[in-house]
């Protein structure tokens, strides 16, 4: 595949994805757990698909493409029998006509909707989807390393706006999501990409009544997330010069408990 060009460029998706030509946040967050975890994802040892992928996902579009919503995700026909040989190969022709869309569930439709809903109740959300366009990706060279990054922002207005589902989208919670997830990361990452000075998460719960709430970057998470970031692309640029990419350290090490485990005591 081509490398993508730099600046500010329209593609789908599953091109973004696909593209092996520069680092996204993803490649950041395998890196960091060890080199070998993103070597092995680059040469093709995927992860299966989990529930929890899949409705991020259906909600993302459900948001902020809802007229790609039918075009993407499809249910499956709940009158063909599958016990049956005729209702499996009814089943297997269905599929194939059906072969570009993500086959969900009803349940997982109806809770995305729900949690589509829920945003757009939000005064602040609905302003900020109010203005600007969805899925506008960046590609560009960092100026320390010299790698080529990207970046696919949910939604871009003058800075770019991310949707989250959440179990708990009080402030306290969600900030240990952030820690958790590396979210500061990516607003460090995407903030570099897109050279924008603001970063927003709208964060959505996925249990009822799917409260949304809206949070803006500090100036801490920001720089926690860039330094973090910082240090996995140069890690990265090394091992691409070194053509070395280590797991865990192979020495036994003295491991300890956590704080939260000794602070329990």
């Amino acid at each position: 595949m081509a490398e993508l060009e730099l600046g500010r460029i329209s593609l789908p998706a599953e091109q973004y994805h696909a593209d092996r030509s520069a680092v996204s946040k993803g490649w950041l967050d395998r890196i960091d757990r060890s080199p070998a975890h993103l070597r092995a994802y680059l040469d093709g040892i995927e992860r299966p698909d989990t529930p929890a992928l899949i409705l991020g996902r259906l909600v993302h579009v459900a948001v902020l493409e809802p007229d790609l919503l039918t075009q993407q995700f499809v249910t499956a026909p709940q009158e063909i029998n599958r016990r049956t040989k005729l209702g499996r190969d009814e089943y297997a022709a269905w599929l194939k006509e059906n072969a570009h869309k993500q086959v969900v569930t009803e349940s997982q439709l109806d809770l995305a909707v729900a949690m589509r809903d829920s945003v757009h109740k939000n005064k602040a959300a609905r302003a900020l989807l109010g203005i600007g366009d969805p899925e506008q990706t960046v590609v560009w060279q960092n100026s320390e390393t010299g790698e080529r990054c990207k970046a696919r922002a949910d939604w871009l207005r003058d800075f770019p706006v991310d949707v989250k589902t959440t179990q708990d989208a009080r402030p306290e919670p969600f900030a240990r999501s952030i820690v958790s997830y590396r979210y500061d990361v990516q607003a460090g990452h995407y903030l570099e990409g897109f050279e924008a000075d603001r970063f927003v998460w709208i964060a959505v719960e996925k249990d009822p009544p799917y409260a949304c709430a809206v949070y803006a970057v500090d100036d801490v998470i920001r720089a926690r997330g860039r330094a973090a970031r910082d240090r996995n692309l140069r890690t990265y640029a090394e091992c691409r010069a070194s053509n070395k990419w280590p797991a865990y350290p192979d020495v036994i090490n003295t491991i300890e408990l956590p704080r939260w485990a000794l602070n329990g005591q």
